[in-house]
């Protein structure tokens, strides 16, 4: 194909939009906040330049997000799923649970965003953000959703739950009821008054993907350890020779490889959109026309042969033992540039916590299904439908 020839892994749809899975193209216009913008919310609503203080803001969530204010949400994750696990197990007197679909997992995500976010549990926001993502799910990868300017029931439920979770975070918000050194804590120190409105859009969009990204990501952990017996029985060993300690990624090396493998193979957010603010030439190759939309894919980048070796398989000791041809800056899973996801290292830390959670909890966990007949579904994030497991108490 000519598009190919001229410039690589990229592919014209039509005039103004473009699919690129080419890694230094991806990055390079993942980086260009000068001349890419996109939506201004989740709820896809205008594309503008964000400006600096949008910026600011981010940067104001990185800091309570660092890696070093994180690892204790490893440990704080891990006992609530065990606490979670023992009140599945406890009406009947059984010593077992199953767990079907997304909604043990979901609500391991959800108190873990808030927590995150806010330094404590938010129960009406935690609701209001998973009525507003069940809906989203509706139109969000949907091809023949209609578009947003049309007022059909989904859109205007959409809308009302937004400003339903919006209102819940300015409570939040003016009432102070948010932790000391929290992310929420750091954006109302450092913004002046009236720019509370956007505050409150970035932190529903970060609590919502934080959400998604998690609970996806846990299951697929899951998934992978059901089919690979020798890093469940490796993850299994570190669990136990951590105990009840306080433990930071350094600790657990095993789960911490299972989950960044995971996030490798399967990435929640598995397409990245860009919007050129104006006529742009990206690397000296590649011409973007002002409006034109750019799709990048983390999925199929980080399965690029040209950039991981064995790029199909489950190998999460390259996460230990750096492997020659694999290229760790085609890892976008949390994507790049100055938009890199604020949470990326405490999502990682979520995640580990889930598993040390089950793992120390379990004494066994089995598949109750075909793990073959799973399918991959990719609304609001690349979920495992279909994933029921059995987990035995020690």
């Amino acid at each position: 194909m000519k598009n190919q020839a001229d410039f690589g892994n990229v592919y014209l749809f039509v005039e103004n939009v473009a699919f690129c899975f080419d890694l230094y193209l991806t990055r390079e216009i993942l980086a260009d906040t000068k001349n890419f913008g996109v939506t201004q919310n989740f709820l896809a609503e205008s594309v503008s330049d964000p400006g600096e203080e949008w910026f600011a803001m981010r940067r104001n969530l990185h800091r309570p997000l660092s890696p070093s204010s994180s690892d204790a949400q490893i440990t704080r994750v891990s006992d609530y799923v065990k606490l979670g696990l023992d009140s599945l197990a406890r009406p009947g007197g059984s010593c077992t649970c199953d767990i079907s679909g997304q909604a043990f997992v979901a609500g391991v995500a959800m108190r873990s965003a808030s927590e995150l976010l806010f330094g404590q549990a938010q129960p009406r926001l935690e609701l209001a953000c998973h009525k507003l993502l069940s809906i989203l799910g509706r139109v969000t990868g949907n091809a023949l959703a209609l578009p947003s300017v049309v007022p059909t029931p989904a859109r205007l439920t959409i809308g009302y739950r937004h400003k339903a979770a919006l209102s819940e975070v300015r409570r939040v918000m003016d009432k102070g009821e948010y932790a000391p050194g929290s992310a929420c804590d750091a954006l109302v120190k450092n913004l002046p008054e009236d720019s509370k409105g956007r505050s409150s859009e970035m932190l529903i969009g970060a609590m919502l993907a934080a959400y998604r990204v998690s609970a996806a990501a846990m299951s697929w952990c899951i998934f992978y350890l059901l089919q690979n017996v020798e890093w469940l029985a490796k993850s299994y060993r570190e669990a136990e020779a951590v105990g009840d300690n306080e433990v930071s990624l350094d600790d657990i090396p095993s789960i911490h490889a299972v989950v960044m493998e995971s996030l490798r193979l399967r990435p929640p957010t598995w397409l990245l959109d860009r919007v050129a603010l104006r006529d742009v030439v990206v690397c000296n190759r590649f011409s973007v026309p002002r409006g034109g939309t750019v799709t990048m894919s983390p999925f199929l980048v980080q399965r690029g042969t040209v950039n991981f070796v064995r790029p199909h398989e489950f190998v999460p000791e390259r996460w230990i033992s750096k492997f020659p041809g694999d290229n760790n800056q085609a890892f976008l899973a949390f994507g790049a540039g100055k938009r890199t996801c604020p949470g990326r290292n405490a999502t990682v830390r979520v995640i580990a916590g889930f598993l040390l959670g089950i793992l120390q909890w379990s004494s066994n966990i089995s598949a109750r299904v075909d793990l073959q007949s799973v399918r991959v579904l990719t609304q609001n994030a690349q979920t495992p439908e279909g994933l029921s497991y059995r987990v035995v108490k020690r």
